[in-house]
């Protein structure tokens, strides 16, 4: 149903992929107070991670209540769904991870170097989300991003990029 989902299926063979598009489609679908916006994902595309963050950014400011919540791994554009909550959450079993924008180009020499720069705004506009959401200095977070940092749920927390942390799942042995 969208022009990214049709482009990872052709490449990767994934058809498990979320677009803005299907994404929104689905939450229109539905119209409630509270939202629970649970992340497991290695990321994708970040015009579409961007533009997910912005919808549920909107709700909030339309008065709905949107927890967001990481489960697993929350790496690359998925990090900014979940940091499009007002108090992202993630389990304390959960990775956050973060890194500078990649793709790739084939083209003639302008083409090329038109995509450098476009590039570098994508990867400053991210780092930008990053430096706004947690408090951190850009340079520190450009630091962050150009080593591909891995963080646990409570070093995520401790850098400001999250708010709280889940304690791990007790379980009990009733069998």
């Amino acid at each position: 149903d969208a022009s990214t989902q049709a482009m990872i299926k052709a490449w990767f063979g994934d058809t498990t992929t979320t677009s803005y598009k299907s994404f929104r489609d689905e939450l229109n679908k539905v119209d409630s107070k509270v939202y629970n916006v649970i992340i497991n994902s290695l990321g994708g595309h970040v015009g579409d991670a961007m533009a997910i963050h912005d919808l549920l950014v909107e709700l909030q400011n339309k008065g709905k209540i949107v927890n967001t919540i990481g489960r697993g791994i929350v790496a690359s554009s998925a990090t900014f769904i979940l940091m499009a909550g007002k108090a992202p959450q993630m389990s304390a079993n959960s990775w956050f991870m973060m890194h500078t924008v990649s793709g790739g180009v084939f083209g003639t020499v302008d083409q090329v170097e038109n995509y450098a720069v476009t590039m570098r705004k994508f990867n400053n506009s991210a780092r930008d989300l990053y430096a706004v959401k947690s408090g951190l200095r850009k340079e520190e977070v450009t630091k962050l991003m150009d080593a591909e940092t891995w963080l646990t749920a409570k070093e995520a927390k401790e850098k400001g990029l999250v708010s709280q942390v889940d304690e791990n799942a007790k379980f009990e042995n009733l069998i």
